[in-house]
């Protein structure tokens, strides 16, 4: 499993002053979708994980197979929300299950959504309407065990709705609870739908979202009232827990923070975060959740484990004693999240070739994956999107093995002749099949030869291209352009795509940071003096290797501006990789790294740095404005202290 570059999130900045949401306590937002160029993918307003939604005809369109969901980025997270939209479903995309509505998400993992639901075409395509919640993970988590939660209200969840039919669709969030109803155009409620939180664990805060998958969803007029937003800093995840686990002292490595491979005397070994040899073994689906079966409708596991432990916290404790009492030291597939980073290390899925093929396969899914198009123009999108969702959120987790890019991909498919064939079969415009006939053009440079290898009477590759008959291979250089094709798709697919996207968004949003710090000033820096906080590329340690900062230095000191930079453990490494440069400078503490500064950049989340005195900040700064790099505060109370605060996530106005 390759591990993915550590990503720097997202650096699209923008200031907050009081008056974007109205107060702490809340605020409205609308959005009509008549504002976009047509095709616009909605961002920065609107952050989706997917590539299918686009403004059409001024509504917000999505056309996934997949699931998917596209996060509103103009509010922070919520505790009372009401949000409501427009909804009309004009076709199915895919066959398996179908959902579009309105969502509550804090990530992929925890959600609550209001949806419009038709089940898989093998189920007679019902109708119905249900409000769902995902719980760490679990999906129907309100009707399960120990977070089962008391309906308020079930009116209409058979509810017969209807394709191309408009519906409101409006979705309330309280403390109390959570109600989800539909209505027609008349205001008639078809569906209503309600659960009690009481004290049960539940998703009680996130930001509102779109989803929808299966579908071509339409929606238009959105409503979002927040009467109570959740403090950016009470929502942010603290950091992971120290890595503990125990390696193998009879290999040294080098202790980088995080599982890596090394070669050591000609040979390849994995390292631990500590920098001893590990040798991996797990078990796959340790998971208190798995697995559903449709035939039963529930999972059988799960139920016989809420009858053995009562609840999910006694079966993870019990689950891992006995795993580490059976000598298992890390975690295989799918694991449950109350097992992660206690003990044992573990690995996530991405998902890349499994996603994309729903959305454009070379070979389409038979029982398990597909096949992606990686030929596609829209796949590196597709894989940076990927990179930002998933990698992004866990750059920093010592106990993360790496990543399974994909499971089981059909590169042979059980029916068929997988993605060579596959890829002989589609249209002549098809990206897969130019992909194809450019590589016969490349291996044989005529039709005459291309034509001696296939057994083929073709006048001209033109006219291979429009061919959608299959050749059977006659001789070796047929084969060897058999193999040649797979090889070419293996090379443009997802682990290298990922790799490559991984390191486009470090580097690209590195520059676009220094760009909207240039952007505030005017891009007149020369001579203006800026405070830096963090030089370490993350907390608890001196390793400047990959660090924004180094970068964002770099330009800003290109531009002329002064830099007056602190970092409780990476001065020293900084002053190896960039040298006595002129206008750096490196101070004693965090607060004398401010005294004359015109703004504050932030790009390592110290813990220090978590909790400043701002009044004293602002008494030693010559203008109280902030770059945050890592999110570190609440925009609403800077704005309430006057300062002027640009942190991920947001536009710049």
């Amino acid at each position: 499993m390759p591990r993915i570059p550590r990503v720097w999130l997202p650096v699209c900045l923008a200031i907050f002053a009081a008056g974007v949401l109205g107060a702490e306590e809340g605020g409205a937002y609308k959005d009509d979708f008549s504002t976009y160029e047509a095709g616009s993918d909605g961002e920065p307003t609107w952050n989706s994980g997917g590539i299918d939604w686009t403004v059409q005809d001024g509504r917000w369109v999505c056309t996934d197979p997949g699931k998917d969901t596209a996060v509103l980025t103009k509010f922070p997270p919520c505790r009372r929300v009401t949000v409501e939209a427009d909804l009309e479903l004009k076709e199915a995309t895919g066959r398996e299950w179908k959902v579009a509505g309105l969502c509550i998400q804090q990530d992929h993992g925890n959600f609550w959504h209001l949806a419009l639901v038709e089940a898989p075409d093998a189920n007679e395509k019902r109708h119905f309407v249900e409000l769902a919640e995902m719980y760490k993970g679990g999906w129907l988590a309100q009707t399960q065990g120990d977070t089962k939660l008391v309906p308020t209200s079930a009116e209409g969840t058979s509810f017969n709705w209807a394709y191309n039919t408009v519906y409101r669709m409006k979705l309330e969030l309280t403390p109390e609870g959570i109600t989800g109803q539909v209505l027609d155009r008349a205001g008639k409620v078809c569906a209503k739908i309600g659960f009690a939180f009481g004290d049960k664990p539940a998703v009680k805060t996130g930001k509102v979202a779109l989803t929808s998958g299966g579908f071509s969803s339409a929606f238009d007029n959105l409503n979002a009232e927040v009467r109570e937003s959740v403090a950016d800093a009470a929502e942010k995840k603290a950091g992971f827990p120290a890595y503990s686990a125990q390696g193998f002292d009879g290999v040294k490595g080098k202790a980088t923070g995080f599982f890596h491979v090394e070669q050591i005397d000609g040979k390849w070994w994995a390292i631990d975060p500590n920098g001893k040899g590990f040798f991996f073994v797990g078990t796959d689906h340790a998971n208190y959740r798995v697995h559903w079966c449709e035939k039963l409708g529930y999972a059988p596991y799960h139920k016989n484990c809420e009858k053995l432990y009562g609840s999910e916290e006694k079966w993870a404790d019990s689950t891992l004693a006995r795993l580490k009492a059976w000598g298992f030291n890390s975690l295989g597939a799918n694991p449950s999240p109350s097992l992660m980073r206690r003990g044992l290390p573990h690995p996530e899925f991405v998902s890349i070739g499994t996603d994309f093929a729903a959305i454009d396969p070379i070979t389409p899914k038979t029982t398990w994956t597909g096949f992606p198009n990686v030929f596609s123009p829209r796949f590196r999108k597709f894989c940076e999107k990927r990179a930002q969702q998933r990698c992004a959120p866990l750059k920093d987790d010592p106990w993360l093995i790496g990543y399974f890019i994909d499971n089981e991909l059909e590169w042979h498919a059980w029916t068929g002749g997988g993605p060579f064939d596959d890829s002989f079969k589609k249209p002549a415009d098809h990206s897969a099949k130019i992909a194809l006939v450019g590589l016969f053009k490349e291996r044989h440079g005529t039709i005459e030869k291309f034509n001696a290898a296939w057994g083929t009477r073709l006048a001209s590759f033109d006219e291979l291209l429009k061919s959608q008959d299959v050749p059977k291979p006659l001789g070796e250089a047929a084969r060897e352009d058999m193999q040649a094709l797979i090889h070419t798709a293996r090379s443009l697919n997802y682990t290298p795509r990922l790799l490559e996207a991984a390191e486009a968004i470090n580097q690209d949003q590195r520059e676009n940071f220094v760009g909207l710090v240039r952007r505030f000033f005017g891009d007149e820096l020369k001579g203006r003096t800026l405070a830096v906080w963090g030089l370490a590329f993350k907390p608890g340690t001196d390793d400047v290797r990959e660090a924004p900062a180094l970068t964002v230095i770099s330009r800003l000191l290109e531009r002329g501006a002064v830099i007056q930079a602190y970092d409780p453990q990476a001065m020293g490494s900084t002053r190896e990789a960039l040298g006595e440069v002129a206008g750096l400078s490196y101070a004693d503490s965090s607060y004398e790294a401010l005294e004359g500064a015109e703004a504050l950049i932030i790009n390592t989340e110290w813990t220090m740095f978590r909790e400043p005195d701002f009044e004293r900040m602002k008494s030693l700064m010559r203008q109280p404005v902030i770059f945050d790099g890592r999110n570190l505060y609440n925009p609403v109370k800077l704005a309430k202290l006057g300062f002027q605060y640009f942190y991920i996530g947001q536009k710049i106005d």
